[in-house]
């Protein structure tokens, strides 16, 4: 930014109104990410008035009460997604995670089913803050009672680990 300043505009810039530059061009393209994580707390009341039936938990972080909340979990399980595959689908879920992008990091665990057509069939998603043993373990366990799995021993999972 400091040599285009210099060779196009003929401007001597300061690093630090680059970088304040910089900042404020992102904010504009992106969004503030503070304003964003605010209105999950609208989006999941939203998913949960017009899909009673569907599974939405926000996991948040709070050391202290006069700390504002710190975003670490969001798992969506639509109801249609639920009864799909309990009627529809074989009994095969397949199970996989990346890396998230962008201006928040973390990563998107995914569960998808294969239908009468061997298509790819959704299930649930969550966003989590790493992938690990807790996160998996939570992410499970929600797929469990979603789907009623109960021990699990009627059902094939297929994981790339």
């Amino acid at each position: 930014m400091q040599k285009l300043g210099r060779e196009e505009l003929k401007v001597e810039l300061q690093k630090h109104t680059c970088i304040k530059a910089r900042k404020w061009a992102l904010e504009k393209i992106w969004g503030s990410v503070v304003l964003e994580f605010n209105r999950l707390f609208d989006y999941v009341f939203a998913l949960r008035s017009v899909d009673p039936n569907g599974t939405f938990e926000l996991m948040v972080e709070r050391p202290t009460e006069v700390e504002k909340p710190k975003f670490k979990r969001l798992y969506v399980c639509f109801s249609a997604l639920k009864e799909g595959f309990k009627r529809f689908c074989r009994l095969v879920i397949s199970l996989d995670g990346c890396y998230l992008k962008g201006s928040f990091k973390g990563e998107i665990l995914s569960v998808v089913g294969r239908d009468g057509n061997n298509q790819i069939f959704p299930i649930a998603w969550a966003l989590v803050e790493v992938e690990n043993k807790d996160t998996w373990t939570w992410f499970l366990q929600n797929i469990q009672n979603d789907l009623n799995l109960g021990d699990g021993s009627n059902f094939t999972l297929i994981s790339d680990m």
